[in-house]
């Protein structure tokens, strides 16, 4: 049998932008966030005295949970998928993943409604999932028959949502996000969008080699997607409607004048750090996170270096 991992820990933090599939509750948690920070603050205060204070979120410093991807974004009760996620650091970090086959939602951080309920799906970077087998050797044969019959038969439209949860720590700092993963009786199966590049300032940019600045310098970064990978399906009306891509912005050093850019405007301005001549250079990484709005998730990292103006070559 599988061991257990239970969720509840002292001082978690439960990151939801790690899934921006989850929909309109990642949007309520965000609208919360905002108007408790604006209480707090005052709104007059809040603007003109502590608005410096905080890091943006493209700012990436401490540990995070960028995104988290599955490799069948909807699947079936018997078929087998590959998790992983985009984690900062990229090394020297402890992952624990489980997976909740019954959660309470959004209101509880997306606790499962039963501790048994909860079955690990071990610590690597990267595992795989296979609902079948994994809910068989968490519960035994009887009980996982019954949950995953009701997991199944959970919707009207033939479809139920399980949560991925990933657990990362490192030293004493712990974060936690989830993943939502839709669970079908047949297809059509969503499939994960696919990013194929960036351009800066019109040109292609490539992982290699990789990119020299002069420091306090301005980009315009366009993100590309492959079209063929952007998917139509019925929507909530009846009508067929094509995925809408959301595309998310995070780096090390640089700053970055958005967050998430969209469709009719996906482009976004990053400037360098400044450099100074007692440094003389300077690493900064950008991650690009796309989603399609209905659990699919792919990424892509570009690297620079960045030079005091006086010394780039």
């Amino acid at each position: 049998m599988l061991p257990m991992m239970h969720p509840h820990f002292s001082g978690r933090r439960v990151r939801a932008d790690a899934d921006f599939g989850v929909g309109e509750t990642v949007l309520r948690m965000r609208i919360a966030k905002l108007l408790k920070f604006l209480i707090w603050c005052g709104l007059f205060w809040c603007f003109s005295a502590c608005g410096d204070e905080f890091t943006p979120a493209s700012k990436v410093e401490g540990l995070r949970v960028l995104a988290i991807r599955t490799s069948l974004p909807a699947m079936s009760v018997t078929d087998t998928t590959t998790l992983d996620a985009l984690v900062y650091p990229e090394s020297g970090v402890d992952y624990q993943w489980s997976i909740c086959l019954a959660s309470a939602g959004s209101a509880s951080a997306f606790d499962c409604i039963s501790e048994d309920l909860e079955c690990s799906l071990g610590t690597q970077p990267t595992v795989e999932l296979n609902l079948t087998t994994l809910a068989t050797a968490c519960l035994g044969e009887g009980k996982a028959d019954e949950v995953l019959q009701q997991i199944a038969d959970n919707s009207g439209q033939d479809a139920a949502v399980v949560y991925a949860r990933l657990q990362v720590s490192k030293g004493d700092d712990s974060i936690e996000a989830v993943k939502s993963i839709r669970i079908q009786k047949e297809p059509p199966f969503n499939t994960n969008p696919v990013l194929v590049g960036i351009k800066r300032d019109g040109a292609n940019w490539g992982e290699e080699p990789i990119f020299t600045a002069n420091s306090k310098t301005k980009f315009t970064l366009l993100p590309i997607a492959d079209e063929k990978s952007r998917e139509t399906y019925e929507g909530a009306d009846g009508e067929t409607a094509a995925e809408e891509f959301t595309y998310a912005w995070y780096a090390t050093e640089s700053n970055l004048s958005q967050v998430f850019t969209y469709d009719d405007y996906p482009s976004n301005v990053l400037e360098t750090p400044k450099v100074s001549d007692e440094e003389q250079t300077r690493e900064s990484t950008l991650w690009l996170v796309v989603r399609d709005g209905r659990g699919g998730v792919d990424w892509l990292k570009r690297r620079m270096v960045v030079y005091a103006q006086e010394i780039i070559p």
